[in-house]
């Protein structure tokens, strides 16, 4: 049985419904690669898909999962170069959290690349085909997942992998301005999305170097930092000087087969 198969099965054994109907119509004609873990864990990775495509696959796999609960889908993906700008300073949190994610519309005319608004917390980020990226689509309060589980899962699995394969021994997770850094340089932003207690967008982490996208970061702020904060684990290991022969090739399909390993062991 092939995964467009055991997907099938899984999501239509206890009956038609019109979320699961549309969910299995976009992935059956999707040119991306399926896996599914514990039965109820569908994974979907595809490189360089297009923003607003797995935007609306995104949306697709949220009403999918809002109605069968028992399920999650996580996305694997990177997008050719564009900008998101999310919702900004979110209810509940203080004013002196707006620098963060303060970006003013004149501020569009230094953007090389396509500026998209999306429904998430936070101010600008960007993506390039260099990244990986996990967009987790799951519900809250099922099997104890909550917002704070959800970032430390992300998270610190990112940094075990870049700790263990990658040799970055200064990866961390920094509290203050969520995502990952080495040292003063941030390497990864993460952002959630959430709707009627099901999540979307997710973390992105720069793996490789990309000079048009980090020359234009220069001279913006994304997340309200300085560009220059941004590098990439590419960056950081020609930097540190360091060879290895048993450091693997870094691709976003080498960082996500030992995420994936993870995955297998211990899914949220």
């Amino acid at each position: 049985m092939n995964s467009l198969e055991q997907i099938k099965n899984i999501i239509f054994q206890k009956g038609l419904s019109e979320a699961a109907t549309e969910f299995f119509e976009v992935i059956n004609t999707l040119e991306a690669e399926f896996k599914v873990l514990d039965g109820n864990i569908i994974t979907v990775k595809k490189w360089n898909w297009d923003y607003q495509e797995a935007l609306d696959f995104q949306k697709t796999s949220m009403n999918f999962v809002r109605v069968h609960k028992a399920y999650k889908v996580y996305i694997f993906c990177n997008h050719p170069h564009c900008y998101t700008m999310g919702r900004g300073l979110q209810k509940g949190q203080i004013a002196s959290s707006a620098p963060l994610i303060s970006f003013s519309p004149a501020d569009q005319k230094a953007l090389h690349f396509p500026l998209i608004h999306i429904k998430r917390g936070g101010g600008l980020t960007f993506h390039y085909p260099g990244q990986w990226i996990f967009y987790p689509i799951v519900n809250l309060g099922r099997d104890g997942v909550t917002v704070n589980t959800l970032l430390e899962f992300c998270l610190l699995n990112i940094v075990a992998v870049l700790k263990e394969h990658f040799d970055l021994p200064d990866a961390t997770c920094k509290k203050d301005y969520l995502g990952v850094w080495s040292n003063d340089h941030k390497i990864a932003s993460m952002g959630l999305g959430i709707e009627r207690f099901v999540t979307s967008h997710g973390v992105a982490l720069n793996l490789l170097a990309d000079s048009s996208m980090f020359n234009n970061l220069a001279k913006i702020n994304p997340c309200g930092l300085k560009g220059t904060v941004y590098t990439s684990v590419e960056d950081l290991i020609i930097a540190s000087g360091t060879k290895s022969s048993k450091r693997p090739i870094l691709t976003p399909d080498s960082f996500f087969d030992y995420f994936f390993d993870i995955l297998v062991k211990k899914a949220l």
